[in-house]
C-alpha cells in the first residue's frame, strides 16, 4: 500500500468535481475514481512504499491557513496510463503550502518534489482514450473553490481497492 498526502476541498467544490467525474464516466463509461471511493483533491505528495510514523508526525506539525483555488484548465499527462486531470491555477500561497509541507516531509516520489510538481486533481483514470474525457471536464470549467483540509491516505498501488483515509485535519494557522 501506498501513501499519498492530499488537499481536499470546500463541499461546494467538491460536489463540482464529482460532477466532472459523472461527465467523464458518462463520455467514457470508467467510473474508476468512484470503484476506489476517493475523495476530490491534489496531492501535496506520494509515496507508494511509504512509512507512515513520519507522515502523521509531520501531519500533526502541518501549519496552513485555508485558501481559494480556481481549477481552470484539463489536461493529461504524457504515456499510456489514460490519465486526465483538471489544473488548479498555480499561484504563490499554494506554492508556499507545497514547499511548506515537503520541508516537514520530504522524500516521497520525486514528481512531487518542489520544482518539480505539476499540481492536479485527477478526473479520469486508466482511460484507453482521454478525449472525451478530455472534452467533458473543459465543459465544466472553471471550478472555484478552497482547500480546506490535508489528508493522509492509503492507497493500493493497483487501485484495486478502496482509498482509506489514515487521519484528516482541517487547515488551519494557529
Amino acid at each position: 500500500m501506498g501513501l499519498a498526502v492530499e488537499l481536499r476541498f470546500d463541499a461546494g467544490a467538491e460536489r463540482a468535481v464529482r460532477g466532472v467525474w459523472e461527465a467523464v464516466r458518462a463520455a467514457t463509461g470508467s467510473g474508476l475514481l468512484f470503484d476506489i471511493e476517493t475523495r476530490p483533491h491534489v496531492s501535496l505528495a506520494a509515496d507508494p512504499e511509504g512509512v507512515r510514523g513520519p507522515l502523521d508526525g509531520a501531519l500533526a506539525r502541518f501549519r496552513a491557513a485555508p485558501i481559494p483555488f480556481a481549477l481552470a484548465s484539463a489536461g493529461t499527462f504524457p504515456g499510456d496510463e489514460g490519465v486526465v486531470f483538471l489544473a488548479p491555477v498555480v499561484d504563490e500561497p499554494l506554492l508556499r503550502m507545497h514547499r511548506a509541507w515537503h520541508s516537514l516531509a520530504p522524500g516521497g516520489l520525486a514528481h512531487y518534489a518542489p520544482g518539480a510538481w505539476v499540481p492536479h486533481c485527477t478526473v479520469g483514470l486508466r482511460l484507453p482514450d482521454v478525449a472525451p474525457a478530455l472534452a467533458a471536464a473543459r465543459a465544466l470549467l472553471p471550478i472555484r473553490g478552497r482547500y480546506e483540509s490535508i489528508a493522509l491516505v492509503e492507497f493500493d498501488r493497483d487501485l484495486s481497492a478502496p482509498v482509506r483515509c489514515l487521519v484528516e485535519r482541517p487547515l488551519v494557522t494557529a
